[in-house]
């Protein structure tokens, strides 16, 4: 199968890697060096993105917006780098349910967690949903972890037995001891781009005439955080926003 792939950042080319073990794997990216690791393992770059459609069949575009609309379907993906290297990097699906049964076999290549969303836009609303409750889940747990360490608890026991209790999430799995605890301070994932997904949430509410006090409580924090360090920032400053907030030093 003769199949395109645009956009080869940190989300882009762990989805592309798995795509090229199966598939005669067409590529372009702003970025040449990007290119050259994919043509370096046997990949055809493509010096524009006309170049590539006319080459292939199907097209992944891994992109921080939308450009297009031709025989399209939205399938965001949530679980970061991670779980893109992995192989389990839940992807949500919306289109006909045609179009799903065609393009799963080719996305079987790139994660073992795909799902039929909906009609066309599901698999994008899901997303929004998703980011912003994990926005809301984030910072409820740098709170409670900050307010812990304040009374003196370590606050890698903190996370790890809460991890283990009613309270877990994806911050106590992932975000904390791999980005935070661990000193690494990079996720991979923006502050722009969680704010660009939770006011894709935040519209979809206005327009459903849903009042979503959590989600507005957490975009202001976020929002501190990006007053501070900008949209380009790693969202594991989200970490140095709540330190500076409580006067807590979470990080080793």
């Amino acid at each position: 199968m003769k199949v395109g792939f645009i956009g080869l950042g940190n989300m882009g080319k762990p989805l592309a890697d798995r795509l090229l073990v199966n598939n005669e794997l067409f590529v372009y990216d702003l970025d040449q060096k990007k290119l050259e690791y994919f043509t370096n393992k046997g990949a055809i770059s493509c010096s524009t993105p006309s170049e590539l459609a006319s080459t292939t069949s199907i097209i992944f575009l891994c992109l921080p917006t939308s450009v297009i609309e031709i025989n399209f379907i939205d399938a965001p993906v949530s679980g970061g780098p991670k779980g893109a290297h992995q192989g389990n990097i839940a992807i949500m699906v919306g289109g006909t349910e045609r179009q799903f049964a065609k393009i799963k076999p080719i996305m079987d290549d790139i994660s073992s967690n795909i799902f039929y969303a909906g009609k066309i836009g599901s698999g994008h609303s899901i997303k929004a949903g998703n980011n912003l409750l994990n926005l809301i889940c984030r910072m409820a747990t740098f709170e409670v972890v900050s307010l812990l360490v304040k009374d003196g608890v370590d606050s890698n026991r903190a996370v790890e037995i809460i991890q283990k209790s009613s309270g877990r999430n994806y911050a106590t799995e992932i975000t904390l001891p791999d980005n935070i605890l661990s000193g690494k301070m990079f996720q991979g994932f923006s502050t722009g781009l969680m704010k660009k997904d939770a006011s894709v949430a935040t519209k979809i509410a206005y327009a459903n005439k849903i009042e979503i006090p959590l989600g507005k409580l957490s975009q202001e924090l976020l929002n501190r955080t990006i007053d501070e360090f900008g949209e380009d920032a790693d969202m594991s400053n989200v970490a140095l926003t709540y330190e500076k907030l409580t006067g807590t030093k979470i990080r080793p």
